[in-house]
């Protein structure tokens, strides 16, 4: 009998990898870009401090699987089709960012000066609050002196 949490970490997999490559769940993706993030990310976002599964889209686009990454200065979502096969997608600068919604607690609206990035987190331990204080906490590392009320 398998437990519930292999059977949503097997649908998210599929979801990522593609129906015909359900052997590596998203831990494995997000352990290889960790292990390739100089050759993925370039060597200047080296650290990464951040990194989850999401489906994400871009105003009326279809949600599709990617990969959100918070490293450094940037913010970063990756498709992730094969092994291999890491690209990215969108890159931006955390300045970039002028507002973040949270419509419910595994959505997260991020607005870059009007371009609105709606993602909903894959795996159901990480929230969409996680995210925002994850961000937070970038602008705090970055920016000790910013007022973030």
């Amino acid at each position: 009998m398998t437990s519930a949490t292999s059977i949503v970490e097997a649908a998210v997999s599929a979801r990522i990898m593609g129906a015909g490559d359900d052997s590596r769940t998203y831990h494995d993706v997000i352990s290889t870009i960790r292990g390739n993030c100089k050759q993925i990310l370039g060597a200047k976002f080296w650290n990464i401090s951040f990194i989850c599964p999401v489906d994400a889209s871009w105003k009326n686009e279809k949600p599709d699987s990617k990969i959100f990454i918070l490293s450094k200065f940037r913010l970063f979502v990756l498709s992730y089709k094969s092994a291999g096969r890491t690209q990215i997608e969108h890159c931006h600068n955390i300045l970039a960012l002028t507002e973040i919604f949270l419509p419910d607690k595994h959505e997260i609206l991020l607005d870059f000066s009007g371009r609105k990035l709606h993602m909903r987190t894959c795996d159901h331990e990480i929230s969409a609050a996680d995210i925002l204080m994850k961000i937070l906490q970038a602008y705090k590392h970055y920016f000790p002196k910013c007022d973030l009320r």
